[in-house]
């Protein structure tokens, strides 16, 4: 996908050099190659666009945020499935008896699936885990993170209803899925367990604290295999891209490729992976490992290319992810 982006670009800055953003020709061009007939399925705890009811009045709002706006543009131009937490208070009023509605509902693009919280579920989920432990740990602030096993009891019960309802509008079709954030570090685990021929990326909008902080968590076993559960992880910066693969290999029986960003264990292979629509590009100053200063194979815990690592993707069960 990266690759085809990267295409994508270069395109934009030759033919359209004063535009300054992707027009919608370009990104279904994007989708038609990168995706191979693959249907975007993208994964987050906000929704796009809520249903707001105040009074008699019903409004339609669309919700701040780069995320919502970037990835808004993007199926307004290829199609597909946005699956989100329904928040607004007329959301089940104007959704079908699955939770689907078609959006903007002034010239539908694309389809949003609401997925229903109960109260106690965003209070033990969002609330609690994702804002109250790992929010705080991974920034490393000066507050103190909540663990409390009921949080956490909720955070893996919603990520299996995120995936749940993945796999409901996925079907037996192909697609590719991205999921959004820290909300949702277990749901590829879940996606894979069902099927683990859809390519599932997750990009991580925090920090990632160094292996001292990140240790602390009651819960770090499960929070990495996860994450590693993923064909691809994102993060912002080369920096928090090493320091979760020092976590890795700190926490986990793992050999760790820094060159690679990869990461091989018992119980996930993660590696380089070719994602449908051509081989991962890192561009210069965008990849958490791009500029490493180790040669290519290095090994955090045994020397040498570690076994095991894919250039192409099969589809087959074997998972792997990238550190980008």
């Amino acid at each position: 996908m990266q690759g085809a982006l990267s295409q994508a670009v270069k395109r934009q800055f030759l033919h359209r050099p004063l535009t300054g953003h992707f027009d919608a020709v370009l990104l279904r061009a994007w989708a038609e190659e990168a995706l191979s007939g693959r249907r975007l399925i993208i994964v987050s705890n906000r929704e796009p666009y809520s249903h707001v009811q105040t009074g008699d009045d019903v409004r339609v709002l669309r919700n701040p945020g780069g995320l919502v706006v970037a990835l808004d543009a993007v199926l307004r131009a290829t199609g597909g499935v946005w699956v989100a937490h329904g928040s607004g208070n007329a959301d089940p009023e104007h959704s079908d008896s699955a939770g689907r509605v078609r959006v903007p509902v002034d010239a539908p693009a694309y389809t949003l699936a609401r997925t229903w919280l109960s109260q106690e579920e965003q209070d033990g989920y969002y609330s609690g885990f994702s804002n109250g432990a790992l929010w705080p740990l991974c920034h490393v602030a000066y507050v103190r993170p909540r663990f409390e096993l009921s949080d956490w009891d909720q955070y893996e019960a919603v990520n299996r209803k995120f995936a749940r309802a993945v796999l409901g509008v996925a079907g037996s079709a192909r697609a590719v899925v991205l999921l959004q954030d820290y909300h949702l570090g277990l749901c590829a685990k879940f996606i894979k367990a069902e099927r683990p021929d859809i390519p599932v990326g997750l990009f991580w909008h925090i920090p990632w604290p160094n292996p001292e902080i990140f240790r602390i968590l009651p819960w770090k076993v499960e929070v990495l295999g996860g994450l590693l559960a993923n064909d691809l992880l994102g993060f912002h910066l080369r920096y928090h891209g090493m320091n979760f693969l020092d976590t890795v290999s700190a926490e986990l029986e793992a050999r760790v490729d820094l060159a690679l960003g990869a990461c091989v264990s018992d119980q996930h292979r993660c590696g380089r992976h070719r994602l449908p629509g051509g081989e991962p590009r890192v561009p210069a100053g965008h990849g958490a490992l791009e500029g490493t200063s180790r040669p290519r194979g290095a090994s955090r815990r045994a020397g040498g290319r570690s076994p095991g690592l894919h250039e192409g993707y099969s589809g087959a069960p074997d998972r792997a992810a990238a550190a980008v």
